[in-house]
């Protein structure tokens, strides 16, 4: 679409259309489709995001963290999200005053609409399977023990945002950090995972055919289980905001409450073949035993039982892009003692 930066009505009529038939309409994109995961559980429907900056920036919005009486956060915030409009428009004030003006309406009437859901992504490693227990050991630097707290960062945190003034630095941008610390209610333990045996040999034979085409001097029981890789989605709804801190590596991060809704854990980071899943969203049976309290022993490994989410959430057409994006990272936040391996699926 040709702007012309003359006409100074313009920029607020884009803005606006953009407002009304909502920004997927204008910018869709083929593979759209693989930027988020959709979850049944009875009659309701979880959509959980793919974090990107773009969808962190909706989030903080929608959690409240920014004020809308503040020119900045409207800035950049058209700045992560509108990029052609503010190059364009941003440098002339007469201009970019009413696009800011229709920047400040969108968020008022739509920051409730953004998502609180997320899936993230995390690499693990698979040892010994035990055939007594049929559950595989997580390889210690990637076991998830007593953990309360973790970073997560969308994989495109060190992309250009918009402008590049060309130092090569990552880009932080003021008022939206980084990355965000969740911080579960509960900790989270998943050192050992559960699979039949039928499922474990699919598995295991899967990953040798691999392991089989090293030499033979590299063929040892080290770099087996080094090609067991499997991969964990976490469904994590942020619900609170708590703070800021810039943490050791510089990088500005939020704080935010959240709940492990639960997760799935694939054989191949394509989701075609399920090892293991828990869903915490289910209702327990009045009738039937509950564990006691806040863990639930599964395969001779303690697991976290969140409480369900009562309501019943359908998908809500936000206007937001949706653009195509990789899974986040997540990493132990400060002070965490567990263990943790930050690798992240390709």
């Amino acid at each position: 679409m040709n702007i012309q930066p003359r006409k100074l009505a313009l920029p607020a009529i884009l803005l606006a259309l953009f407002l009304c038939v909502g920004p997927s309409a204008l910018h869709a994109e083929p593979g759209d489709e693989n930027i988020r995961t959709e979850i049944k559980a009875g009659e309701a429907r979880y959509i959980y995001e793919k974090p990107t900056r773009q969808k962190f920036s909706r989030l903080f919005w929608a959690l409240g963290m920014l004020d809308l009486k503040e020119d900045k956060n409207i800035d950049n915030f058209l700045q992560i999200n509108e990029c052609d409009i503010f190059k364009d428009y941003y440098y002339n004030e007469f201009e970019w005053r009413k696009v800011r003006e229709s920047g400040r309406q969108f968020l008022a009437e739509n920051s409730n609409k953004f998502p609180l859901r997320f899936e993230v992504a995390q690499m693990m490693l698979l040892g010994e399977y035990d055939l007594q227990t049929e559950s595989f050991d997580v390889l210690r630097d990637y076991k998830i023990a007593d953990t309360a707290r973790i970073e997560v960062f969308p994989q495109d945190y060190a992309d250009v945002v918009c402008q590049d003034d060309g130092s090569g630095r990552l880009q932080q941008i003021d008022g939206y950090p980084i990355g965000i610390v969740a911080e579960f209610n509960r900790p989270i333990n998943l050192v050992r995972i559960p699979v039949p045996e039928e499922l474990a040999r699919t598995f295991i034979e899967d990953k040798l055919r691999t392991f089989k085409k090293l030499r033979s001097d590299k063929q040892n029981q080290e770099n087996l289980y080094s090609y067991r890789d499997a991969y964990l989605f976490m469904h994590v709804k942020f619900f609170a905001y708590k703070d800021q801190f810039t943490n050791n590596d510089n990088y500005r991060m939020a704080e935010i409450m959240a709940v492990l809704e639960g997760f799935e854990i694939y054989a191949d980071k394509d989701k075609k073949l399920l090892l293991y899943s828990q869903d915490y969203r289910k209702k327990v049976s009045r009738s039937k035993k509950r564990p006691t309290g806040n863990k639930l022993e599964i395969g001779g490994e303690e697991i976290v039982i969140e409480e369900p989410d009562p309501s019943v959430v359908q998908p809500v057409k936000a206007p937001e892009f949706n653009p195509a994006a990789p899974a986040g990272a997540i990493t132990p936040a400060p002070g965490e003692t567990a263990p943790f391996n930050p690798a992240t699926p390709e």
